[in-house]
C-alpha cells in the first residue's frame, strides 16, 4: 500500500507543479517542508520517536519526483 501512496502523491505533485509553474523556484523549500511534515506523520503513525527518522531527506528532490524510484 505504501507504493500506491507514493505513486498517487507523485502524480499529485506533478499536477500541481504543472498547474502552478510559479512554484518551480520554490521547489527546494516546498520539498523540505513536505519532508518535515512526512517525518512527523511517520512518527505518529508508527509510534516511533521522531528522532528515529532522519532530519534531512535521505533522497534527492529528483528521486522523490522520479516515478520509477523507490527507497530501499
Amino acid at each position: 500500500s505504501w507504493r500506491n501512496t507514493i505513486a498517487v502523491q507523485r502524480r499529485g505533485v506533478k499536477k500541481r507543479l504543472a498547474e502552478n509553474p510559479s512554484l518551480k523556484p520554490r521547489e527546494p523549500e516546498l520539498f523540505l517542508d513536505a519532508y518535515g511534515t512526512a517525518r512527523l506523520e511517520a512518527s505518529s503513525e508508527t509510534d516511533l520517536e521522531v528522532g528515529v527518522f532522519p532530519e534531512a531527506p535521505p533522497f534527492s528532490i529528483e528521486q522523490a519526483k522520479d516515478e520509477t524510484w523507490l527507497p530501499e
